[in-house]
This record gives structure tokens, C-alpha cells and sequence, in this order.
């Protein structure tokens, strides 16, 4: 009876312990936000825009390099929502998003793969538009 007692207490301590993440489908659907996007080392970006609609996170600047609307994940953290998503040009190159939103904001970090193994990184942010 002890050891069972135990063991439960025990359980219910870890799971405490450990933050929770809960997963959140589809949530940010309808968002959009204006912002830029900058590569590291520069201090200035290119002005972009960001969308979530069906499933899918957009950066619009990335278009004309062929990046299109790729699915995106994304969970709670507290008062923050975390994203990721990432998509593929018809060149091979792969772009990669990790992001955060709390309350109106946007930021968070992209990263450019190419066929040949290097990478450019980039930080992004904005403001809700609706």
C-alpha cells in the first residue's frame, strides 16, 4: 500500500514538473501580420507580411523566391504560441520558420538551406493586421 502510494505520488511529481505544450491545430488560422524580415549581419530588412490560413504559414517576401505556403505546427507556451513550418523551392533550397506570437507580435527566426549544404539565417517580426 505504501510503495503504491509512492509510486503515485512520485508520478503525479513529474508530471507536474514537466511544462506542458499543448498541441494547437490550426488555431492561428485567419492571422495575418506586417513586419520585415532581416538577414543576420544586416540592419535592415525587406518589409513582409506573414499569413496563417488553412493549415498553412505563408511569408509573402518569400515568394519570389519561390517558397510557397507550407504547414505549419504550433503550441502553447504559457501566454506564447510557438510555430514551425518549413518548405521547399523548385530549386531545392529548403527555408525553415521557428516563431512566436504573444498578444499582437510576431518574431522568431528563418533559415535558407541550399542544395549544397549552406545555410542563411534571418529574424523576423511584425504586427497583427486584424
Amino acid at each position: 500500500m505504501k510503495a503504491r502510494l509512492l509510486i503515485t505520488l512520485l508520478t503525479a511529481a513529474c508530471l507536474i514538473s514537466v511544462p506542458v505544450l499543448a498541441a494547437t491545430p490550426n488555431t492561428l488560422d485567419g492571422k495575418s501580420y506586417t513586419g520585415a524580415t532581416v538577414m543576420d549581419g544586416k540592419k535592415k530588412g525587406d518589409p513582409d507580411s506573414f499569413e496563417f490560413k488553412d493549415g498553412k504559414f505563408h511569408s509573402l517576401n518569400w515568394d519570389k523566391q519561390g517558397y510557397r505556403a507550407a504547414e505549419y505546427a504550433s503550441s502553447l507556451d504559457g501566454k506564447k504560441t510557438r510555430f514551425n513550418a518549413s518548405t521547399t523551392n523548385k530549386d531545392g533550397n529548403k527555408l525553415v520558420w521557428n516563431g512566436v506570437l504573444k498578444g499582437k507580435k510576431i518574431h522568431g527566426t528563418a533559415q535558407v538551406t541550399d542544395k549544397a549544404g549552406k545555410t542563411s539565417n534571418f529574424t523576423f517580426n511584425g504586427v497583427l493586421k486584424n
